[in-house]
């Protein structure tokens, strides 16, 4: 039975284990072969149970322990997941898959040490996981450990330059350690892959006002605000960029735009109420003809 299996396929295997179950309930392959089916379909408590059974029976069955922590975390248990893969760890430590839920899930409870203990023991059993080394990155920077981040992000992009997450990661922690021509570097090559979305471009934008280039910055964020017109920040920030390169009546509008969207704002310029309404209006068909 492949991934590609029909639902008709997959409920034959279920019925033709339970036949065979009913002849020999202490088969291990029987209960294993019918908890990889229930999980096809969704069942994953059931499947639980016939896991655990295929284990009872053959203990060192190592895929058995593997799929009773999946089958746990699909069912957001995650110290029974942790519980399955440990226990599998003592079988076989190599299992590299094992390692990296651990350390994701390790991550997702905020245990990050125990996390990078995980991970970093993953990709030294799988040196070229793209999923393993984007995880890491994910990590260390969750942890602060940015530079680390930045250079696991790199080694990915080495190995396939074409690798979009990656890059919009190092597009954002570069502007986090102050490198704002790298930021808009790896920005420019998300861009040309024809894949930008409105945080590659808030990003450009960022690193494009650090660097004082103002109408720069506007661009970028002129074209966040496109992917994510419902953004406030996108909008403060491009009322930042237009007024720094003096262009007033574009910044307040910007600004009264996030006013709109954040009525909870304090600012009062951005109150489009009133003999204001008008002029608002117009301006803001001005910039978009």
């Amino acid at each position: 039975m492949g991934p590609q299996s029909t639902p008709e396929q997959v409920e034959q295997v279920v019925k033709a284990c339970r036949r065979m179950l009913a002849k020999n309930p202490k088969s291990a392959a029987a209960h294993h072969d019918l908890a990889v089916a229930l999980m096809q379909q969704l069942k994953f408590a059931e499947a639980v149970q016939h896991l655990q059974k295929a284990i009872e029976i053959a203990p060192r069955q190592v895929l058995s322990h593997y799929l009773l922590g999946v089958a746990f975390a699909e069912q957001n248990q995650p110290d029974s997941a942790i519980g399955a893969w440990k226990k599998l760890l003592e079988y076989d430590k190599h299992h590299a898959e094992a390692h990296y839920f651990l350390g994701k899930v390790h991550a997702m409870q905020g245990k990050i040490d125990e996390s990078l203990q995980y991970l970093e023991r993953a990709m030294t059993l799988e040196p070229k996981n793209k999923i393993f080394a984007s995880t890491l990155a994910e990590v260390y920077v969750l942890k602060g450990e940015l530079v680390k981040g930045q250079m696991t992000w790199q080694k990915i992009v080495a190995a396939d330059p074409r690798e979009v997450k990656a890059l919009a990661n190092l597009a954002a922690v570069s502007l986090d350690l102050a490198e704002y021509e790298k930021a808009l570097e790896f920005g420019e090559q998300v861009v040309s892959l024809g894949q930008e979305d409105a945080r590659v471009r808030f990003n450009m934008g960022l690193a494009s006002l650090r660097l004082n280039n103002y109408l720069q910055a506007a661009v970028h964020l002129r074209r966040a605000h496109e992917l994510a017109p419902q953004d406030v920040d996108i909008l403060r920030s491009l009322g930042e960029a237009y007024e720094r390169a003096e262009k007033k009546d574009e910044a307040v509008l910007a600004r009264e735009m996030a006013g709109a969207l954040d009525a909870q704002s304090p600012h009062p310029h951005f109150n489009t109420t009133g003999q204001n309404r008008g002029f608002w209006r117009n301006l803001l068909h001005k910039m978009r003809r």
